[in-house]
């Protein structure tokens, strides 16, 4: 064990200690974000209907006196029973065919620090096993929100809340797959099949385009960048976090105090958040054209 210079906190051979070491703000989301509008990204390049945190998904078949029962803020964002990411895709075990709708939620494990589960790697909880959990703890919220607000009963015999509307409604998608991301690189099983569902549409729809059917080079190559373009988002923002924890530990104690991680600001100036977002959509269209080019190439 060694320390940090300027700083007294131990760093291990293999980083452990310094990946778990505090890190005041926001960085967290950041890291969740920048996964999911990767992922969100490459859905759209891809032409899939893709929408984020649709916080009215569970209005679908209430009517308007049974809706206006639930509170102001169970359409919040910020509620865990909103899945990250809604995509159509094409279900292939269906006859025939057919587009369906599959929710995703992104989740991010870190080392001893989690903001959901504080002994993420010390209880043994991994990738997969986090991923299980995900639809799970939802539909509980929400069988908890149709009993809550709607009167939902409770079974006689076993004494568990009974399906309610809302509970219904979740579970007419399937599954929420966890699109979890480890703190060594690791993924989960549900990241792989999504980036490889992105991936066959994005050929798919390409090949239509000119008229012929896309060779299976295409679409490994096609997989191959895709994944690099997830890894990539998960291992950047991983390294600001990094960084940023280095920079928060050798700051003086009287600055650390008031130290906090820069990257998930929000600026109150309406023109500075315009010109943000103008070169953000400039980035997105030459990162867009660079990737049709890419496929112009190879297919």
């Amino acid at each position: 064990m060694s320390s940090i210079p300027g700083c007294r906190h131990p760093c291990d051979p293999f980083g452990f200690a310094l990946c778990a070491a505090p890190l005041p703000g926001n960085g967290w989301a950041k890291h969740h974000d920048d996964i999911k509008h990767a992922i969100v990204a490459l859905a759209k390049d891809a032409g899939l209907s893709v929408q984020q945190e649709v916080t009215t998904l569970f209005l679908a078949g209430l009517s308007a006196s049974t809706a206006r029962r639930l509170p102001e803020d169970f359409f919040s964002a910020q509620r865990g029973y909103v899945p990250d990411i809604l995509i159509r895709l094409m279900d292939t075990s269906a006859r025939p065919p057919r587009h369906v709708d599959r929710l995703f939620d992104v989740k991010t494990l870190h080392v001893r620090q989690n903001p959901e589960y504080s002994g993420a790697y010390t209880n043994n909880i991994n990738v997969e096993q986090r991923a299980l959990a995900v639809h799970t703890l939802i539909e509980r919220q929400i069988r908890q929100a149709d009993h809550d607000y709607l009167g939902t009963p409770t079974c006689p015999s076993s004494g568990a809340l009974m399906d309610g509307p809302l509970t219904q409604r979740l579970n007419s998608f399937g599954r929420v797959s966890g699109l979890v991301f480890g703190a060594a690189g690791e993924v989960s099983s549900d990241v792989g099949r999504l980036v490889d569902a992105i991936s066959m549409a994005a050929v798919t729809t390409h090949a239509q385009r000119k008229g012929r059917v896309h060779a299976p080079q295409a679409l490994a190559e096609t997989i191959a960048c895709n994944r690099e373009h997830i890894a990539m988002a998960h291992l950047r923002g991983s390294a600001e976090l990094l960084l940023n924890r280095i920079e928060h530990l050798t700051l003086p104690s009287s600055q650390r105090n008031e130290h906090r991680d820069h990257r998930y600001n929000y600026s109150s100036s309406w023109h500075s958040a315009f010109d943000h977002l103008h070169q953000a959509h400039s980035h997105a269209e030459r990162t867009r054209a660079a990737r049709g080019s890419f496929f112009t190439r190879t297919f």
